[in-house]
């Protein structure tokens, strides 16, 4: 008797046990399998935040896009261009496909859903398919066929359109990320916005993560723990694995991050940091009521010396400036190139003396930068502005002051320094 009620017991407790651990295996893998997905989510928005920071793309160049076939899209220079460049990246950072969603007018809207096409679209016949793929990239030729099976895309397939999620992301120009299933498979997809040269909204570059082989991995595992009961130890195992890889997704991230605000030729904060920042340096200087000057500077007919020398001859030389003014840089100065061939520096606590000394020894240092394979003397036209912050201070004030210093540097014959300081007093 006595031993029945212990073998009770012992059964008991090992039926409390399993179950215990079995719920805080489920948990431990349902933890995990969220980190894995919010990790990838995260590095998938990066890469997208990356790739639409590097586009350039004109308002005519989207109209072009948008007319096109599209066979005729995806043989195109600049889609083929585009291609190239991210292929480069996607496999490292498991990116399947990378395109450009972008809103069409209504009197852009080739397609509408058929009736034998609304539980493929979710959405009722009739419905106009108001988005179209303005760019559109994979991760290699093979796979494009094979999401076809092999038949090819037809030109609908570019068009589509915003459901709820999507459409709120869309509007609002926000960077974010979505975990989610269709047609094509359950994926994860990193969205940021995207801007043309003048300014306009174009849409949401978007780079897509399939989770099939992730999902069947933890599948696999959580049969593998059922069958052989190696519950401790494929739980210990699970989450080192996991730990592992979202260190490295950690990683990867963090490096995208930092270029995605930083300019790759020169390792200076890009103009993007400078809009993103904008509205705390407003605070910070009417909070302390430290002097702000701006300096900004292009090189001189850089059109002519890259049309001359070539493009990869110009990058060389906006390489050797951009060292030159780092150089010279002191406590307080933060560096921008903040265009093509033109930079910024946002010089924080310093008097009119300093600033001006620091624009001469840039314009005098770049004076001397010299290249065997160039004729043409490497100069700068230089802008400055500089003013005391108060409650109504505003940087944009302050740059759009230095960018008039600017030109006035350029309409009076460019290599020199133009500053509002006489005005000021």
């Amino acid at each position: 008797m006595p031993n029945t009620k212990l073998k009770k017991r012992i059964n008991y407790i090992m039926v409390i046990n399993f179950v215990v651990t079995v719920l805080l295996l489920a948990y431990a893998i349902h933890t995990m399998k969220v980190d894995y997905f919010e990790a990838i989510g995260r590095r998938a928005m990066t890469f997208s935040m990356v790739v639409a920071d590097h586009l350039e793309l004109k308002k005519e160049m989207v109209d072009h896009l948008v007319d096109m076939e599209f066979e005729s899209l995806l043989k195109s220079p600049y889609n083929s261009e585009f291609e190239t460049y991210v292929r480069q990246y996607m496999p490292a950072s498991e990116i399947k496909y990378v395109y450009l969603l972008h809103r069409l007018k209504p009197d852009q809207i080739k397609y509408h859903v058929e009736v034998d096409e609304e539980d493929y679209y979710a959405l009722k016949a009739g419905t106009a398919l108001n988005t179209i793929y303005l760019i559109d990239a994979v991760i290699d030729d093979e796979t494009r066929l094979a999401d076809t099976d092999y038949q090819g895309y037809t030109d609908k397939d570019r068009y589509t359109y915003l459901h709820d999620e999507i459409e709120s992301i869309y509007e609002g120009q926000q960077a974010q990320f979505k975990f989610y299933s269709d047609e094509w498979g359950t994926y994860i997809t990193g969205f940021a916005p995207i801007y043309s040269k003048e300014g306009d909204y174009i849409g949401l570059l978007a780079s897509d993560v399939y989770m099939d082989e992730y999902i069947q991995l933890i599948g696999r595992r959580v049969v593998t723990i059922l069958l052989f009961g190696l519950v401790i130890l494929t739980l210990i195992f699970s989450l080192l694995a996991g730990f592992r890889r979202i260190n490295k997704i950690e990683s990867l991230v963090a490096d995208l991050k930092s270029r995605a605000y930083l300019d790759e030729m020169t390792g200076f904060y890009n103009r993007r940091t400078f809009v993103e920042q904008e509205e705390e340096y407003n605070k910070i200087a009417r909070d302390t009521a430290n002097p702000f000057a701006i300096i900004m500077m292009d090189i001189d007919h850089f059109k002519n010396i890259n049309d001359t020398y070539g493009h990869p001859k110009g990058d060389e030389i906006i390489v050797a400036v951009a060292a030159t003014i780092k150089s010279h840089l002191g406590e307080g100065d933060y560096p921008f190139r903040y265009g093509g061939d033109e930079f910024l520096i946002l010089s924080v606590k310093h008097d009119q003396s300093y600033v001006l000394a620091l624009a001469e020894a840039i314009l005098e240092s770049v004076r001397r930068i010299t290249f065997d394979d160039v004729d043409e003397q490497i100069t700068l036209s230089i802008g400055v502005s500089y003013e005391i912050s108060d409650e109504l201070f505003r940087v944009a004030d302050l740059i759009h002051k230095a960018d008039e210093m600017l030109y006035h540097a350029k309409e009076h014959g460019r290599n020199q320094i133009a500053n509002t300081f006489e005005e000021q007093k």
